[in-house]
Parts: structure tokens; C-alpha cells; sequence
């Protein structure tokens, strides 16, 4: 086990865990068998809600009340009510509740093995990387998720190109953390606990190695 070659002030740092972590929100079905997690966490619901709720809007006052005003100045009220409901379902309701369930469907962790993501209304997918192969931990937050206090974060493995554009780093299998919750310190976090870890893999394979070799 890793945690055998960490010292008391390595475990206590992993143990201080920043703002965000949602103890035994990864679903368990995820985990291999003896999997420590050290970090869970979910995205911003605000990142989820915010833009149905703003595109939904704008199509029901421009579309769903300009008919309406129409069909209520030609006597036609009750039917302009009912296209003004029709096109709030379609354009809010229903797009709100959607993104709610995928938010409710997303989870990111960190183990003492990788670095996880699943996610998935209606089929689930999940890809992750082992903490050896983790090459770098990016930070991207453009304005509008640092006006609501969230951000991405993207571990990378070797193959990952110089684009920060997120497309690009899901084709090269990186794992992305998407709206996580104060990213900075997640960054900082997550970065010294996979160095910690690292290491301590290191100090593991090099002692396994010298018991077979004297063996």
C-alpha cells in the first residue's frame, strides 16, 4: 500500500481537504477493490442552471410573449396563453430539468490510484488516468465561471497537445473536472497530493525491487 511509505505530515495535508469535497458522493461501483479515495467532488450546479435558464428566457420573452401579445389583441387570449406555456415548457422547463439530472449524474474523484471522472444521464461513461502517468494539472477558468466562483480542471498524460481548448483534451483522454468549485486551491491541492503520491509510488517500486533482487 502507498500509504505505508507516507509520512505524518504527508497524511495530514491529504487529509485537510479544501472546499468542495463531498465525502461518498463517488459511486462505490467505481472504485476497485482496496481504492482509498482521497478527494470527492461534483461541479457547480450554477454552471448546470445558469445557461438553460438565460436561453430559455430570452426564447420565451421574444417568441413566447411577442405571440402572445399578437394573439391577445386579436381576441385569441386563451390560445396565446397556451403558446406562452407551450414555449415556457419547451424552452425553460424542460432544458432546466435536463441539465439538473445530468449535474446529478456527475462525479469526479481522486484516488490513491487515479484521477476520475464519470458522468452520464442515460448511459454512463467514466475515464481516468493513473497517478503515475499524470503528467501536469491545468487550470482554466474564463470569466464568466470566475464571476461564479468555479473553474476546469484538466490532468494530462504525455500525449496531451499544446491547445487549452477543452475538445482537444478530451480527445487526447485527459480527465477533465469540469465547474469544479474553487479551483485554485483544487489545483494547488490535487497537484501536491499526486506529487506526494508519486513519490511515494517511487519509494514503493524501488523497495520491491531491491526485495527481489536480494531475494
Amino acid at each position: 500500500m502507498v500509504e505505508e511509505f507516507l509520512t505524518n505530515e504527508q497524511k495530514e495535508f491529504i487529509d485537510n481537504k479544501p472546499f468542495g469535497n463531498a465525502p461518498q458522493s463517488f459511486p462505490q461501483m467505481f472504485l476497485n477493490k482496496n481504492e482509498k479515495v482521497i478527494y470527492e467532488g461534483r461541479p457547480s450546479i450554477a454552471s448546470y442552471i445558469v445557461r438553460p435558464i438565460v436561453v430559455g428566457l430570452i426564447y420565451t420573452i421574444f417568441f413566447g410573449l411577442s405571440v402572445f401579445f399578437i394573439l391577445a389583441a386579436v381576441g385569441a387570449f386563451v390560445i396565446g396563453l397556451i403558446w406562452l406555456s407551450f414555449i415556457l415548457l419547451v424552452a425553460l422547463v424542460l432544458p432546466l430539468i435536463f441539465s439538473i439530472l445530468r449535474w446529478s449524474r456527475t462525479y469526479y474523484a481522486l484516488t490513491d490510484r487515479r484521477v476520475t471522472h464519470t458522468y452520464g444521464l442515460f448511459s454512463r461513461q467514466s475515464a481516468d488516468i493513473p497517478v503515475s502517468k499524470i503528467m501536469s494539472v491545468l487550470m482554466i477558468q474564463p470569466l464568466f465561471e470566475r464571476i461564479f466562483g468555479y473553474g476546469t480542471i484538466v490532468f494530462t498524460t504525455a500525449g496531451a497537445g499544446g491547445s487549452m481548448r477543452l475538445k482537444n483534451f478530451y480527445r487526447t483522454g485527459a480527465v477533465v473536472w469540469r465547474a469544479s468549485k474553487q479551483p485554485v486551491q483544487l489545483k494547488n491541492y490535487v497537484q501536491e497530493v499526486l506529487d506526494i503520491l508519486q513519490k511515494a509510488q517511487k519509494t514503493q517500486e524501488f523497495k520491491e525491487m531491491s526485495k527481489a533482487m536480494k531475494e
